[in-house]
């Protein structure tokens, strides 16, 4: 609320009191009212007159200050050319420490087990591969016996198959010779090595019966044409070499089928058994986990939890003959060389957002004053938190000198604009009060006029002056507020 003029209550007064009392209070508090304009000082103090006077007229002599050379160099004062730079609005939020999540594992019991070894202690840094302690699980001997069980199938189903595929083999090239109707010596001279099973003695033995009633038909035939047999032995004869050869032909036919048979069920039962092994390893390595490994073949129920990468143990839940059920916590490992820091974008923001993958951010942490640190962006999310209206962003930061640690407070700057090319200067240079903004720009050898300027993007090194200052300008940037302490002591004397 505005503070009444001395001249306002004086005329509410006499409104109250009277023409004549109203004279006396007007002449009196005229009197003592003079003094007290003369020596009351403005809301801000001695800085609001000197807001005042370089306001009202930036080259009056209020706003100039003039120093000795002992004085310059005792304020450590020196100056910097205005210049133009590109600037990015930035917004600084807060952030949350946090471990990355792909380097962040709780290692958790994979069966029911026994552990009769634990390598580790809580601390300890360990390399990817390296074990961390040794189970036994009565679960894991039935499902790995069950796994060398089917690898024993699976090779005798192999060594059927190849049975039946050079047999199937060897009798097609067998009926494929007969065809040329070959001698009983030229079929056991070219297949005597050759694997044929239990086809051989059949199919020889038909194609021999053949042969040979052919061979009797043919002589019986030429015996009748000399008369020495009759006509009906000859018809015998010839009726008996047609049977064996329907019953060559249709033993060719079964040798093939069957052949053809036992190949692809040999195909198939292979097939079967080989799915069988797949089957066991995977179950297997369901209960070992990602992270287990067997053991030596004479001890079928070990299993060793080993590390899946390189970090230290956080929290060790496993000791020596303890009992864990499925799913129960042993380890907790963390490689923390590398962290994520987790920042809440706020929905005021969120069109102005500016950022792009691998982008660094500045990290500053409340309890490491003067020290910055580079944060590179992983990601922003797309999922609102019904909580706190803003959306995730996840950067990471380097930790191979272990300064942070998670759930650690920090402050993120992001940006909120794209670059643009301003008028700046270092921000050591802006001095403030209230809601006014001044530099002091250099005007002589040792002279310093306070200016007044309008800001606009500032950045932790830089801020953008829109109004106040022309391009060619020299500013103080360091030892301002030794220039303003000496302005307010001359504004005093």
């Amino acid at each position: 609320m505005a503070k009444p003029s001395i001249w306002s209550s004086i005329r509410n007064a006499a409104q109250r009191v009277g023409p004549v009392i109203a004279v006396v209070v007007i002449v009196v508090v005229g009197f003592f009212g003079s003094e007290w304009l003369m020596h009351e000082k403005s809301p801000g103090g001695e800085l609001s007159s000197l807001a005042n006077n370089s306001a009202g007229d930036s080259s009056s002599e209020a706003s100039l200050v003039r120093l000795t050379a002992e004085k310059i160099k005792s304020g450590a004062i020196t100056t910097t050319p205005v210049g133009r730079k590109p600037l990015q609005a930035t917004r600084t939020v807060s952030g949350t420490i946090r471990y990355e999540t792909a380097r962040h594992l709780d290692l958790r019991a994979p069966v029911n087990c026994v552990v009769t070894k634990c390598l580790v202690q809580p601390g300890q840094w360990v390399q990817k591969g390296d074990r961390l302690a040794t189970l036994t699980s009565a679960e894991f001997a039935l499902a790995r016996n069950e796994l060398l069980k089917s690898e024993a199938d699976l090779r005798l189903a192999k060594l059927q198959h190849d049975w039946a595929e050079q047999t199937h083999a060897n009798l097609n090239d067998l009926l494929a010779l007969l065809r040329q109707n070959p001698s009983i010596e030229d079929i056991e001279k070219e297949f005597e090595n050759k694997v044929l099973g239990d086809h051989r003695d059949a199919l020889v033995t038909a194609y021999s019966q053949y042969v040979l009633a052919t061979s009797v038909a043919s002589r019986t035939e030429t015996l009748q044409n000399q008369g020495i047999i009759s006509g009906r032995t000859s018809e015998e004869r010839a009726s008996q070499r047609e049977r064996m050869a329907a019953s060559f032909k249709s033993m060719c036919e079964q040798v093939a089928f069957e052949s053809k048979r036992d190949s692809e069920q040999a195909d198939a039962e292979l097939n079967a058994a080989e799915r069988a092994v797949e089957v066991s390893r995977d179950r297997l390595a369901v209960l070992l986990g990602p992270h287990g490994e067997h053991s030596p073949d004479e001890n079928r129920s070990e299993l060793q939890m080993t590390a899946p990468f390189e970090g230290r143990i956080e929290a060790l839940h496993a000791v020596e003959s303890a009992r864990l059920s499925a799913g129960e916590s042993m380890f907790v490992l963390a490689d923390t060389r590398t962290v994520w820091v987790a920042a809440q974008i706020h929905q005021r923001d969120w069109k102005a957002l500016s950022l792009a993958t691998d982008q660094t951010l500045r990290l500053t942490v409340p309890g490491m004053p003067n020290a910055e640190f580079a944060a590179r962006v992983r990601f922003v999310g797309a999922t609102v938190s019904p909580a706190t209206l803003s959306i995730p962003l996840i950067a990471e930061v380097d930790n191979r000198e272990n300064l942070f640690r998670p759930g650690m407070f920090v402050w993120v700057d992001v940006p909120i604009s794209k670059p643009h090319d301003v008028l700046a200067v270092p921000t050591s240079a802006i001095q403030r009060h209230e809601e006014r903004a001044f530099v002091f720009a250099k005007v002589g050898e040792s002279e310093y006029r306070c200016v007044d300027v309008e800001t606009g993007i500032e950045t932790p090194d830089w801020v953008e002056v829109k109004h106040g200052l022309a391009d060619d300008a020299r500013v103080v940037d360091h030892g301002a507020f030794y220039l303003k302490s000496e302005l307010l002591l001359e504004e005093e004397e």
